[in-house]
């Protein structure tokens, strides 16, 4: 599932937060999973932006999975 597909990125994938009150503040950044989040090794040779992205592809689509699997299950 998603396997040979590109999840679009949010419109604030690349928000820095700066104007936001504090409330607002993300606290998860894809540089914060770690390889045992991403369940692989962040492939070698990507430049920042490029690993920024491949991160959030895994990670959405696992959540997606996730919530695909929960949705199957409950009905």
């Amino acid at each position: 599932m998603y396997e040979d597909e590109d999840i679009p990125l949010p419109e604030t994938f690349n928000d820095d937060y700066a104007k936001r009150p504090a409330a607002a503040q993300a606290r998860m950044r894809m540089e914060d999973f770690h390889e045992r989040d991403l369940k692989v090794p962040v492939p070698e040779g990507l430049g920042h932006e490029e690993e920024k992205r491949w991160r959030y592809q895994r990670y959405i689509k696992d959540y997606l999975r996730v919530i695909a699997s929960v949705d199957d299950n409950v009905g």
